[in-house]
């Protein structure tokens, strides 16, 4: 009777884990060349800080505002991807949860400003979803088998849904000039707005032969919403075939933001220590309008490009610093209602410091047509052992991209594909070859984990002058 209690009380926690793993996909935060942005720049794979391409360069690097040839006067891309994230083994030997998806990437929208006249400036505004995303999903699991009618048989059944949304948005407004011949400076400053929510809320029951009822509940939520400053400084020098520059984006200031927290579990019917004396427990905790922070790296990248003829070639290397926050939201601890154990909310995380890479080519045939082709690195700032709500995405990227470029009655388009790919590991969720074990007991164990995604990108970019020689 003992073991068939604990076996109970095992399949519970069990039931939510089954519904919830296929779920555990967070933000890509943890991979800072994930989006690209601009129409030619974006099918270079995003390596132009050391070459002049369009009013990406707002982004890239300001400094190409001014002294770059491209004088356009309005810039955007829209995209569209399918992704797959595969957890090999996450949940026992041959379960492996699965999350395929269809959505819009992230966009960007850039113009010159020309109702202020500052001599010898170049000005431009721009407008960057740097990061949006969205999960949805349930899960339903009822035994198949009738109501059990002796000891030593279980009915169980058990749902779940995860709903997550993060976003964050940049706006800014570019001032650029030339100081010398050769050389630019400019500078971008950001006001930059995160908000992120989500919520997993889960139950389950089981039902053995005596008609002893254990029952389980969750909810586990949090929300909130930051506002910082940024800034992204740049120098760019034009030498005719070979171009080069440098840029400079400042950690985040931050402003002001709030947020609130909701946690509740109960379980019921179920012994727990032995005794033969059922356990319930209840504990759970709601605060609002609690203090949010939001903190982002220092970043030093530098780009350098050459060409000749019709064809260049680009390369750009960037490192990122690490960050620490402890905690995004500070909610007070709280007590359990039943046991008096004292629970701390975790909503922190740390990121390591990365360097990224890339190399990008270009091919014009002439003023109407031109091709491009892109490979980069995208490593992860997490390492596998990090356990955060925060964050997810430890796996190391690698982003393949090619397109084209034609023009059309005074206008700009490209089109092009981008092929990501990405390998890692993290911890196995939970091992389902071994029910009666409890789950705090058993082995931590290294998966391996799949990520693929393919990526259509359409834009166009509205010239306001003739191209200059």
């Amino acid at each position: 009777m003992l073991f068939q209690r604990r076996r109970a009380s095992n399949l519970l926690i069990i039931l939510v884990a089954i519904i919830l793993a296929a779920g555990s996909a967070h933000a890509q935060d943890a991979h800072y060349w994930d989006n690209q942005y601009g129409t030619k720049a974006q099918l270079l794979g995003g390596l132009v800080v050391g070459s002049p391409s369009d009013l990406s360069a707002t982004y890239y690097n300001p400094g190409w505002v001014a002294l770059g040839v491209d004088a356009s006067l309005l810039v955007t891309t829209v995209a569209f991807e399918y992704s797959s994230l595969r957890f090999e083994s996450a949940l026992g030997d041959d379960f492996n949860p699965e999350q395929n998806r269809i959505a819009t990437s992230p966009g960007f929208l850039a113009g010159r400003f020309n109702a202020l006249k500052l001599e010898g400036w170049q000005l431009a505004w721009s407008y960057i979803e740097r990061m949006r995303f969205q999960f949805d999903a349930a899960g339903i699991l009822v035994d198949e088998n009738l109501l059990p009618s002796q000891d030593g048989e279980i009915w169980a059944s058990g749902e779940a849904f995860q709903r997550t949304l993060s976003e964050e948005s940049w706006y800014g407004f570019t001032f650029s000039r030339r100081i010398s011949e050769h050389t630019a400076f400019g500078a971008t400053p950001y006001l930059v707005y995160r908000s992120q929510r989500q919520r997993i809320q889960a139950s389950a029951r089981v039902i053995d032969g005596l008609t002893r009822d254990g029952s389980l509940f969750v909810v586990d939520e949090f929300s909130f919403s930051h506002y910082r400053l940024l800034a992204k400084l740049g120098l760019a020098f034009d030498h005719g075939s070979v171009t080069y520059g440098v840029t400079l984006t400042t950690p985040g200031l931050g402003i002001t933001g709030n947020g609130n927290v909701y946690s509740y579990a109960s379980l019921s019917g179920v012994d727990l220590d032995g005794d033969d004396v059922p356990d319930d427990v209840v504990g759970g905790s709601a605060q609002k309008d609690l203090s949010a922070s939001w903190k982002s790296p220092l970043s030093l990248a530098a780009g350098v490009a050459w060409r000749s003829g019709g064809t260049g070639l680009h390369f750009t290397a960037e490192w990122f610093a690490g960050v620490d926050q402890d905690q995004v939201l500070d909610p007070a601890s709280f007590t359990s209602q039943t046991t008096g154990e004292t629970i701390e909310w975790d909503l922190g995380f740390h990121q390591s410091s990365v360097l990224n890479f890339g190399l990008g080519v270009d091919h014009r045939f002439n003023e109407r047509f031109a091709l491009y082709g892109a490979i980069r690195t995208d490593w992860t700032t997490l390492d596998p052992d990090t356990k955060t709500d925060i964050l997810m995405a430890s796996w190391d990227l690698w982003h393949f991209s090619t397109g084209a470029s034609f023009q059309f009655m005074g206008v700009e388009f490209t089109s092009g594909l981008q092929y990501s790919v990405g390998n890692g590991a993290t911890t196995r969720f939970l091992d389902l070859t071994d029910m009666n074990a409890p789950p705090n007991t058993l082995p931590r164990k290294i998966v391996d984990v799949r990520y693929r995604r393919l990526k259509l990108v359409v834009g166009f970019d509205l010239a306001m002058l003739s191209r200059r020689d």
